[in-house]
């Protein structure tokens, strides 16, 4: 049996499951809040709270730019590693995923302001939270290839 440290656990195991519970929450979220009008009056008032805080337009901005920066840093990454004829399936899954998830963060940041749904900034948070994740394992993967070569 193949033993493996704790930090691939985490990785391989524990935070696709923490993916998976976030954008089912922000999904469950988005059909109670279109069901309930409890939940309709909270959104209204923790929206104003994120939108004060977190979800400003400056700070969206940031957002925006940084996961620009960070699929650029993944395309370059993907070059890098071809050209040194490093060929880990294992990044390359979490390589499409931060990119796809990435891409996915932009779009919702773009249509921020177009979207009236309540939940729309939590489901926003959900997918920023994702992509962060999805660095994390990435990185972690990045690490692991070049530390064993």
């Amino acid at each position: 049996m193949k033993r493996r440290d704790l930090g691939a656990i985490i990785i391989e195991s524990v935070m696709p499951i923490l993916s998976w519970i976030f954008l089912a929450m922000t999904i469950g979220l988005k059909r109670f809040a279109e069901n309930s009008m409890g939940i309709q009056r909270d959104l209204i008032v923790r929206n104003k709270l994120l939108n004060t805080s977190i979800l400003k337009e400056n700070l969206l901005s940031i957002y925006k730019w940084s996961l620009l920066i960070g699929i650029g840093i993944c395309i370059i990454l993907f070059f890098i590693f071809m050209k040194k004829n490093i060929k880990n399936r294992l990044w390359m899954k979490y390589l499409i995923k931060t990119v796809s998830a990435s891409s996915l963060g932009i779009l919702i940041i773009l249509y921020y302001e177009k979207v009236s749904s309540l939940a729309y900034p939590w489901m926003t948070l959900g997918i920023l939270i994702v992509v962060v994740i999805q660095y994390i394992r990435m990185v972690y993967s990045v690490y692991k290839i070049l530390t064993t070569r």
